[in-house]
């Protein structure tokens, strides 16, 4: 008779849930989103911040695996921020959210140099980004989502 092991006795571990860098200068959105993104099973926040400097700071600092960015912030702005985070080795790599009212086609279309591969429009999109994220928490290959929304 063999003998079971303690791998086969130990159930299997859960997966680790993504953890999410937001970077909103607004604080009122900003509470909501965290308000949000924290009901949703699979995620978490790592951290946010208002500025440019202070996320990449942050974000280099402690592991995350999605990046959720708006286009002004307090100080510096978020596509700098995303050619900044471009220079740095990240693993796993990161995916990289844009979410902001600036949204024009110029926005949009300077997005594939930066790795970006989501782009929502707050007012009118925070729900394609709830189920984004949904999708990911749930263990949905990126890769297998439409990208560039």
């Amino acid at each position: 008779m063999n003998e079971a092991t303690l791998s086969d006795l130990t159930p299997a571990a859960e997966k680790q849930p993504l953890r999410i860098f937001l970077v909103e200068d607004s604080e009122v959105l900003r509470e909501l989103l965290l308000e949000a993104i924290s009901t949703i099973h699979g995620v978490c926040i790592n951290g946010f911040s208002d500025s440019e400097d202070d996320a990449f700071e942050r974000i280099c600092a402690s592991p995350c695996d999605i990046v959720i960015v708006d286009i002004q912030l307090k100080q510096g702005n978020g596509i700098a921020l995303l050619r900044r985070l471009a220079t740095q080795p990240r693993k796993p790599q990161l995916i990289n959210i844009i979410l902001s009212n600036n949204v024009g086609t110029a926005y949009r279309r300077i997005i594939d140099e930066f790795d970006v591969c989501f782009f929502f429009d707050k007012t009118t999109e925070f729900s394609h980004l709830q189920s984004l994220l949904q999708k990911l928490g749930a263990g949905t290959d990126v890769r297998k989502l439409q990208l560039k929304l």
